[in-house]
């Protein structure tokens, strides 16, 4: 989400100085389904940015499952499971290019001050955008409360007989709202994993519990499954805005992820 909101800023104006702040160095993982649509592209085209996934292997059929029904048909357009150690690294490489400076920077604190956004007591800037993930210290340091989360668990595992070529998503019947998926990378791997909405006063459940569901929904999914890796999401609501003013938010820290499908991206 930083590396598109720099797209986006020196698309809409060259002139602009854009810094990229990450706590990280790049490539690195990101617990994610990896499923990049084709409107993501679109989106990207816009902002001077094309062949991002030229080298991957496209997806063209979806299947839908829940209780012994299933739904399964060719896209109008295909889509691509990249994962983000690719992706993320492709996206910040391509806002350098276009006139971004990546820094290694860990944001714990931000100030407002009179024409300027302070970070840290080092960094400052006109705006900012805090794309700073599901545990954001920008929207924390701006008061914001945060909404609803799901819990999900992530791993690479030997696509399964029967599920090649295709995105499944498996929806689950006792908790809700809650699915397991295998998508096929096109290399060998599917990307796997089962994800739950938490609810309120509940107990977030251990890894091994989310790996018996996946396996209860999508059996042998996760068979020499590794790389496995948890992470929250920050569901979207109707009933949260974000305030005006020099500071934004994107992505995970605005609390974006699609209540039903998980999509983030």
């Amino acid at each position: 989400a930083g590396a598109a909101a720099a797209l986006g800023a020196l698309r809409a104006d060259p002139g602009l100085r854009v810094a990229l702040l990450d706590r990280a160095d790049f490539p690195r993982d990101k617990a994610c389904g990896d499923a990049v649509a084709p409107h993501a592209l679109d989106l990207l085209a816009q902002v001077g940015v094309t062949g991002l996934v030229h080298d991957r292997t496209p997806v063209g059929r979806i299947r839908l499952g829940r209780g012994g029904l299933t739904a399964e048909r060719r896209t109008a357009r295909p889509a691509w499971v990249v994962p983000r150690r690719i992706l993320d690294a492709r996206l910040v490489d391509a806002a350098v290019a276009a006139g971004a400076h990546l820094l290694r920077h860990r944001v714990r604190e931000l100030r407002q001050h009179t024409g300027a956004v302070v970070l840290d007591g080092e960094v400052s800037a006109a705006a900012v955008v805090g794309a700073d993930g599901a545990h954001s210290a920008v929207r924390r340091s701006l008061g914001l409360p945060r909404g609803p989360m799901a819990l999900a668990l992530r791993g690479y595992a030997p696509v399964a007989p029967g599920r090649r070529g295709v995105q499944v998503i498996e929806f689950g019947t006792r908790h809700q709202p809650a699915y397991a998926w295998s998508f096929d990378r096109g290399d060998g791997l599917a990307n796997v994993g089962y994800g739950e909405a938490l609810g309120t006063g509940r107990t977030a459940p251990p890894r091994a519990r989310l790996l018996e569901r996946l396996e209860a929904l999508l059996p042998g999914a996760a068979e020499g499954g590794r790389q496995w890796v948890g992470h929250h999401l920050p569901l979207s609501t109707a009933r949260w805005r974000p305030p005006a003013g020099p500071v934004l938010l994107a992505g995970d820290a605005a609390g974006l992820v699609n209540p039903l499908t998980g999509e983030g991206i």
